[in-house]
This record gives C-alpha cells, structure tokens and sequence, in this order.
C-alpha cells in the first residue's frame, strides 16, 4: 500500500536499533532505495551491534554485499557540544585506555584514531609495540576542537572555573546530600534550574535513587522532576525546573551543566541485566558528553575514579600503552569504508 512507499529514511541514534529495524526501513523505500543512518557506537547502551552494512543486510551468496557502503560513509569527528576536555575524557573511560587491567574496547590504528578527530603523536600500534609495552600520545587537532571553550580567546576563561569536578562520596546518602547543595550554590552563583541536569549510570534501585534525589532538592527548595515520571510529561526541560534523568532519557539531550553521579558503576556491570562493563562505560560516555560546558562526576570508591583523574591530567594529551585488535574485548574500527 502507499503507506509503505517512501522515498527516503533517516535514522538518528543508530547504534540503539537492531538489524530488524533497518531491515523493515529498507523495504518501505521506492527505488532508488535512499536509506541514511547515524551511529556512535560508544554510546550502545542497550546494545553492542555495530550498525554495519554487513551486519545489518549481510552478504551475497558470491560473498559481495547486499549493501555496499564503501567510499560512502562519512566520519564526524567534530564535536560542538562538548568542550575538548570533556570529549578526550569520555573516550578514554569509554575505552579503559587508563585502565590498570588493560583497553577494553576501541580503535586500534593511526587512521581510526584520526577519523575520531585525534593526532597520533607518539607511538605506533603494531605488534612490537604492544609487546613491548610502548607508549602511545595523542591530542585532538586544534580544528577539530570547535567549542568557544577551547578558543584560546575565549574571553571568559577565569570565570568558568574548573569545568570537570571529580568528587568520591562515602555513601550514597552523602552523595545525593552533596550534590543538591551543590546545586544550590549553582542557584545562587546565577545559573537557572533548568540550566542544571542531573543523570545517573544505570545501578541497584534506580528508581528509588531518583526519587531520593528529587526529594533531597526539594530539601533545599530547588524544584525539580523525573523525565517520564507519574503524571508527567514526556519532556526533558521545564522551566524554573532541574531535570533529573536516568541514563537512557538522557541521551540525545544537554544540559550546560550536569552531574554525572552513581558512576562507580562504570566498573559494575549489573548481573540481573547480563551487563558487561562495555555497557557501563558507553553509560559513562553517555554521561559525560551530555554537558555544554561543566561536569560534576561523583560516586562512591571505585577505580574509575583514578582514570578520570589521570586523564584529567593528562589533558591536552592522552597517553596510553600500546594496544591493537587482538588484545581488545570489542574492536570499534570502522572495516567497510
């Protein structure tokens, strides 16, 4: 019927959708079949199937694939949300390349890692160097870096502050304390509630956490709701309000200033959900790269901690032990361009 017939597709967030879904999408499309897709597979949180050609519509029985994307995929490696800091942050947790246990997951050659925006320095990636246990320094080219933050005229640079904030909590009751009362001198040092998110990576009684949150800047007379709460609407911002969210609203929207908190799950997996810690660090990512400017991350004792300090560190650089596919639990390069 009619209703079928569409002359062209677009999916957003294509990493959460599975091969199915671009299956039925093709099939509704006249010819030629116009079918576009966007995907970042770091932030797979509910799934870890990279949305390739091969993949997705397979192969020929003469091996050719039914889909042949080669020399028409395009790599976006510029980032206008989140500051330089933020974003080299983000890979590395999203990677483990600071973890003690070693990278779990990522790009393992010089041209992956510049179609993600970066300059390899230092370093190679070939098997000598991982046995040997090389270094490897890379930094984020100036022209991939077009957040007014990282202009180095950026006129208000003494009045932003510090824009990553680590802070370890003994407890989760501590957390939540020490998070509204940040909030409050947010409120009072001139940001608006709805300037303000706060999300969580996905952990034990995520719903109660929540709400324990709301019920804490209530405490302190700041308004706030849960996206998708009883009796409300579907929408991420209200005015005069802050947003709280669970990790799977989040994505997709911003927030100049977000608290990135729970994130000690970032190294646990839940079992009940057949997690890996792949999936919690997609989480992190996700995190992480909601905020346009400033990011408070807490949580309790965990060893996620020292990565982000590390990198914190390091910045403007990444340096990291050699890697390469074979030592990866998940290989991020991109095969069919």
């Amino acid at each position: 019927t009619d209703i079928w017939n569409y002359d062209s597709v677009i999916i957003d967030e294509g990493q959460d959708l599975p091969p199915s879904f671009y299956r039925l999408a093709r099939n509704t499309l006249l010819e030629p079949k116009r079918l576009y897709w966007a995907y970042d597979e770091a932030q797979g949180i509910g799934s870890l199937i990279v949305p390739e050609s091969s993949t997705i519509f397979g192969k020929n029985s003469d091996g050719s694939l039914v889909v042949d994307l080669r020399g028409r995929a395009e790599n976006w490696y510029k980032s206008y949300r989140n500051p330089s800091l933020l974003l080299m942050i983000a890979h590395a947790i999203n990677m483990g390349l600071l973890r003690k246990k070693g990278v779990l997951q990522g790009v393992s050659n010089q041209k992956q890692w510049e179609n993600l925006g970066y300059e390899v320095l230092e370093g190679d990636f070939t098997q000598n160097s991982v046995k040997e246990g090389k270094l490897v320094k890379i930094t984020r080219k100036p022209e991939n870096n077009p957040h007014g933050v990282d202009n180095d005229n950026f006129p208000h640079r003494e009045a932003l502050g510090d824009i990553l904030i680590i802070k370890i909590l003994r407890n989760e009751i501590e957390e939540k304390s020490w998070i509204a009362q940040q909030i409050k001198r947010d409120l009072e040092q001139g940001l608006q509630p709805h300037d303000i998110l706060i999300t969580a990576l996905e952990g034990k009684k995520q719903k109660q956490y929540l709400e324990s949150l709301k019920q804490e800047l209530f405490n302190y007379n700041i308004p706030s709701f849960i996206v998708g709460e009883k009796n409300s609407t579907d929408q991420f911002y209200k005015q005069g309000f802050v947003t709280i969210s669970n990790i799977y609203r989040a994505k997709g929207n911003e927030a100049w200033k977000v608290y990135a908190c729970r994130f000690h799950y970032a190294t646990q997996p839940l079992e009940y959900k057949q997690e890996t810690e792949l999936h919690k660090r997609n989480e992190a990512l996700v995190a992480l790269t909601r905020s346009r400017v400033w990011c408070v991350v807490t949580g309790l004792q965990s060893p996620i901690f020292e990565e982000l300090q590390e990198a914190k560190n390091q910045f403007p650089y990444l340096i990291f032990p050699a890697f390469n596919s074979k030592s990866l639990q998940r290989v991020m390069d991109n095969n069919e361009e």
